[in-house]
């Protein structure tokens, strides 16, 4: 209570001190007021001021301004005067002393007569206001220098108001920072009062609780000395009733010994006559369990043959129902392994066909453009002396069109032998060492001839024409001349200053002549980049080719024979066999349907018996990151050939129908890596919850790690000798697919050897006309007498880099190439290796720079036979 006293005390001190802090804090905020009135008002005071100040100043400018006229044109009036007048005078001043001084020039003639003279002669009638006499004119003198002295005055005054304008803002801005400071105090101060208010109200509420907790304490007081003293009263009711019960206590004890000696006793006598009864009770019971075992085995041995009876009538009764009608199916030639084989092999020859083809003739079609191109251009003048003769166009148009046109169809008959005759011979007799085929008939083709050596004739003689067409719009006179050399522009890399000055002329000019011919540029960077693409793509597929037989066949089936079951039941010798190897899983094997657009893709599924074992047997991981995916009981993992088939991703739905035509929705939980054949590997409790069919594991994945030879085919004969359908050797279906990839490796090796063949053209082809087109370029250097080396160094320094830039490009393009031959030659059931190795790259660009190195040498022996003479000379 005296706490509480001295704390309401203490609030109210606190209320007092709040309370002139408040009083206090006001008054400051009245003064603050009074002070932001007072600076807003010297602020207007001092915009008026400046603003008058501003005008004094436009009209002091425009006084000068016309001042500055007026005394321009009584100079130029006084020159006149004193040229006209010829005295010894040299300016304005002297002769205003002159005349206010009434000098006299001789002893009858006064300045001022003189110039008054020269005044009326140059304003007789008076209409250009000119001064009259000479006393007029040094009137207006003095009236120029008086309004001069007036508008210095002027101009002092305005730098002395904006001194005191200066002045009054400085002390405006020191007023505006106390009246800040003030503010900030009085913001300061507001927030210490809002705070002390919040406080007190806070002081106030604890001290009315204080209040109503102390009154609260004295009413359970008061009824805590109430209830004290009933318990006080209870307390002694208490003690008398314990002092009874002790009393009760010894007699109750007394009792419980008699009664307890006397129950003893007839304990006893009840315990004999038990033994008694329990011995008779045992001779009874034996005498019955006798009579019942008869009883039982007569009734089991009945009721056995019976059950036996009826579960043979039951079987028989389900084998009735299950039995179908018999199928016969009738299969042609085209559902033999080798005929399908062979269809296989034949559908990839056609796939690479559709592919190739159309790259090669693209980069041929662009050296055939850019040699025609040039030999036009070469002509120009025989062109003109045509044109000037009175020959027709058409007539020398044809010249051109008739020379590209047999030079094409020249190259189509080659091409057509090639392709007719020896390119099939080669690709067949590669296979007849895979099969047992008869000797090729070497068909001509007229629907394949025929288009395609009209696309070649038509896309050279059209852009012959074309370019011919163009250069006969030009005049006759223009003709007979060369063209003029394409002008030296500057080039980005001269505005590096450090790299342009350390560099050597030769080096100058080379990187002046590659941006100097554009046309060159990007033939030469797009025929090699062609070709580097090609070759890239052709060595990656190798890659691609060449690891899927043993990453599919040892790092992912990584068992090595499979066992087909006639139904769950193991005899003897599989049970043996199983229990000598160890790693090996169960599975059910069925044959699901997909549908893809319209189609329906056979699958695989593979419905393991144990998820943990499968990954003893079939490596399934990630492609891309090569980590393993672990198979649980909610897996339902695709490979990623069928995934990326149908378009689907990790957690999509998709729909799958079995023999029996039920469709059933499983959720994709990943993809894994996979090259040949398409499987589903999916959990058995999804499996049977879709199907609703009992799961029958009727295939074995071992890894026997047995060698294959005499000794595995015992094993398979000891096997089939049991109660398996059939076992197969994983080793047989990896011979059958390599000899499938070693013929497809031979058609691509093919192709890279055309594809270095095109390179090695293309390049010869664009540096010949390179050299040609600068044929009096390297005679001038010549002349200039630099050496045949320098000379070589000079041009071949150009093509080398154009070669380094169109290799880079090729590479990139050839990464691009590589992925859409890939995607076009693949099956549904066959994934190529998507990556190219580090090997191909580099020799794609190392035999694209050696094929340049080697075209340089070529031309070398053509530079030496530029003669200086014939070439330098000009057309008069």
């Amino acid at each position: 209570l005296k706490t509480f006293l001295e704390s309401e005390e203490e609030l109210k001190d606190a209320q007092k001190e709040f309370d002139e802090g408040e009083e206090e804090f006001l008054e400051g905020l009245e003064k603050y007021e009074d002070g932001r009135k007072e600076l807003r008002q010297g602020q207007r005071e001092l915009d008026a001021a400046k603003e008058q100040l501003t005008q004094a100043e436009i009209e002091y400018e425009m006084g000068l301004t016309e001042l500055n006229t007026q005394k321009a044109q009584f100079d130029g009036l006084t020159g006149q005067i004193i040229t006209i007048s010829g005295l010894p005078i040299s300016s304005t001043e002297e002769l205003m002393t002159a005349i206010e001084n009434d000098v006299y020039i001789t002893t009858s003639t006064s300045i001022k007569g003189t110039v008054t003279g020269i005044l009326n002669f140059m304003d007789p009638s008076g209409e250009n206001n000119l001064p009259k006499n000479a006393d007029e004119l040094l009137y207006a003198y003095n009236q120029l220098k008086s309004g001069e002295e007036a508008l210095d005055q002027a101009k002092q005054q305005i730098a002395a108001g904006w001194l005191q304008i200066e002045e009054g803002s400085k002390k405006l801005s020191s007023g505006r920072s106390k009246l800040n400071k003030a503010k900030a105090e009085i913001d300061k101060g507001r927030k210490e009062l809002e705070e002390n208010r919040v406080k007190l109200q806070d002081g106030w509420k604890e001290l009315e609780d204080g209040r109503i907790e102390l009154e609260d304490a004295k009413i359970e007081i008061e009824d805590g000395e109430k209830e004290l003293s009933d318990a006080r009263i209870e307390l002694d009711d208490g003690w008398k009733e314990y002092y009874d019960g002790l009393e009760e206590i010894k007699d109750a004890e007394i009792t419980l010994k008699e009664e307890t000696d006397k129950a003893n006793k007839e304990i006893r006598d009840g315990e004999i006559e038990l033994n008694d009864g329990i011995l008779e009770y045992k001779d009874g019971l034996k005498e019955l369990t006798e009579g019942e075992e008869e009883y039982l085995q007569a009734k089991a041995d009945a009721e056995k043959e019976l059950s036996d009876a009826a579960v043979k009538i039951a079987d028989a009764e389900v084998e009735i129902a299950d039995l179908e009608m018999p199928k016969w199916y009738v299969l042609d030639r085209n559902s033999n392994v080798s005929y399908l084989s062979f269809a296989v092999n034949v559908e990839k020859v056609a796939d690479i066909a559709g592919v190739f083809p159309i790259f090669f003739f693209l980069i041929a079609a662009l050296v055939t453009l850019t040699t025609m191109t040039r030999m036009v251009e070469e002509e120009r003048t025989q062109i003109g002396t045509l044109k000037a003769l009175g020959y027709k166009k058409p007539v020398i148009i044809s010249k051109y069109i008739i020379y590209c046109g047999l030079a094409s169809i020249l190259g189509c008959v080659a091409g057509l032998l090639f392709g007719f005759r020896l390119l099939p011979k080669v690709i067949w007799n590669a296979y007849r060492s895979m099969y047992a085929l008869p000797d090729l008939l070497g068909h001509f083709l007229w629907e394949y001839a025929l288009p395609v050596s009209l696309i070649a004739i038509l896309s050279t003689v059209l852009v012959t024409g074309y370019v011919s067409i163009k250069t006969l719009e030009e005049k006759p006179s223009t003709l007979m001349l060369p063209r003029a050399p394409k002008p030296g522009k500057r080039i980005f890399l001269e505005n590096i200053k450090f790299v342009w000055s350390r560099m050597k002329f030769t080096h100058k000019s080379t990187a002046r002549n590659i941006l100097r011919y554009k046309r060159h540029f990007y033939m030469t960077v797009t025929g090699i980049a062609g070709c580097t693409a090609l070759m890239l793509t052709g060595f990656g597929l190798l890659d691609s080719i060449g690891k899927i037989a043993n990453t599919q066949f040892e790092d992912i089936f990584k068992y090595d024979l499979t066992i087909q079951l006639k139904d769950e039941e193991k005899d003897n010798i599989l049970n043996d066999f199983l229990f000598s190897n160890e790693v090996y899983s169960e599975a059910m094997t069925d044959t699901v349907y997909i549908d893809h657009e319209g189609d329906e893709l056979a699958a695989t599924a593979i419905i393991p018996k144990d998820p943990n074992n499968i990954n003893d047997v079939i490596s399934l991981k990630n492609r891309l990151d090569g980590s393993l995916i672990s198979f649980d009981s909610s897996s339902v993992i695709m490979t990623e050939k069928l995934a990326e088939t149908i378009g689907l991703k990790v957690g999509d739905k998709f729909i799958i129908k079995n023999e029996d035509d039920i469709e059933a929705e499983f959720v994709l939980t990943d993809i894994t890596e996979n090259y040949v054949g398409i499987y589903l590997y999916i959990n058995s409790s999804d499996y049977f919850d879709a199907f609703g069919e009992e799961i029958e594991y009727n295939t074995i994945m071992e890894d026997s790690n047995i060698e294959e030879g005499v000794l595995m085919d015992e094993t398979i004969e000891k096997l089939l000798s049991g109660s398996i359908m059939s076992a197969e050797p994983l080793s047989q279906l990896k011979k059958s697919f390599d000899s499938l990839l070693t013929n497809i490796k031979f058609i691509v090796t093919v192709i890279v050897l055309s594809s270095v063949s095109l390179a090695f053209i293309v390049l010869y082809n664009l540096t010949n006309i390179n050299i040609n087109e600068r044929r009096k370029e390297l005679s001038t250097l010549k002349v200039l007498g630099y050496h045949r080396g320098e000379i070589a160094a000079y041009v071949f320094r150009e093509s080398s880099i154009l070669s380094i830039i169109g290799t880079i490009a090729g590479l990139f393009l050839g990464v691009l190439l590589h992925s859409f031959v890939i995607k076009s030659v693949e099956a549904s059931n066959l994934m190529l290796g998507r990556n190219i190795s580090t090997t191909s790259y580099i020799l794609s660009a190392a035999l694209t720079l050696v094929f340049s190195l080697i075209v340089n040498l070529f031309m070398t022996f053509k530079l030496k036979k530029i003669e200086m003479v014939e070439s330098m000379k000009a057309i008069e």
